[in-house]
């Protein structure tokens, strides 16, 4: 889970792996290092001895001069799965757009990880007002080795959001297309199907209530998530590619208790795009 606050209040640092091999004999291993929690000790990840960490003061000082150069103001930091990533979101939204007569803002998010998954990056994380469905894209992230200095990040990342802005703009153009592509109720099933990993007559019986012996109760509680979404979506929206769309983002949005660290460091953005081009495919 996700832990929401005004400021990062522990460090990571790196320890050496010592492994007790005796009485009285202790060896280092020389090969990897351990990042470290130092406010709960929790070991986040191993790494190799020259990984540059990219400590919390200066995830926060670039947070902070990113901030001041751009004229954004800090919503909150928040930390996941006990440090391993972490990420400062700003209250201000960088554009405002308008997608098929509903207004989408995008908030400018900063992230790191701290286990190699992912390098210190920009993104963005957006909201249809329509139905405060939140998305976010991995295409359009901007990142960074550690390696850099704080200076040189922050030039990085001003020319990185002028692009970051241009290439919404084309992702936008992207779904407005989706409305023109029906999507049949078949359809529906089959794509429910692939994200689950059931079969489509089984993923049909389970939207219309139907109890199934052998069905897991998770795989069972994302058919019907999905199956509302897409009959609520659908019925506002129309049988396209855009409610399908919203399908997805209404599923994570909504029906799951998750908030801007899971959306950006979860299968939430592999999802969407996965909408995305279920919806095209079926253009051709």
């Amino acid at each position: 889970m996700a832990e929401y606050t005004d400021k990062l209040d522990f460090e990571v640092v790196k320890r050496p792996i010592k492994v007790q091999m005796g009485p009285d004999k202790i060896i280092t291993c020389t090969k990897k290092i351990a990042i470290v929690n130092d406010k709960t000790d929790e070991i986040l990840s191993f790494m190799t001895p020259n990984y540059r960490l990219f400590t919390n003061q200066e995830f926060m000082a670039l947070t902070e001069q990113i901030g001041n150069t751009l004229g954004l103001e800090l919503d909150h930091y928040a930390s996941h799965k006990g440090g391993k990533k972490v990420l400062s979101a700003f209250k201000q939204t960088d554009s405002e757009f308008n997608l098929l007569g509903h207004t989408f803002t995008n908030h400018i998010i900063l992230f790191d990880s701290r286990d190699g998954s992912k390098k210190l990056s920009i993104g963005g994380n957006g909201v249809l007002h329509r139905c405060q469905n939140m998305f976010t894209s991995t295409d359009v992230h901007f990142s960074v080795n550690h390696s850099f200095k704080l200076d040189e990040m922050l030039a990085e990342f001003q020319v990185a959001l002028e692009m970051f802005g241009i290439q919404q703009r084309d992702r936008l153009q992207r779904l407005e297309k989706l409305a023109d592509i029906k999507i049949s109720q078949e359809q529906v099933f089959d794509f429910i199907a692939n994200w689950v990993g059931l079969d489509k007559k089984q993923v049909k019986a389970l939207a219309l209530g139907k109890n199934l012996d052998g069905i897991s109760t998770r795989k069972s509680n994302i058919v019907e998530g999905l199956s509302e979404s897409w009959r609520k979506e659908s019925k506002d929206l129309g049988a396209n590619g855009f409610g399908l769309w919203n399908m997805t983002t209404d599923y994570f949005s909504n029906n799951r208790d998750k908030g801007d660290t899971d959306l950006l460091f979860g299968d939430f953005g592999r999802k969407e795009k996965e909408t995305i081009q279920f919806a095209e495919a079926l253009a051709f």
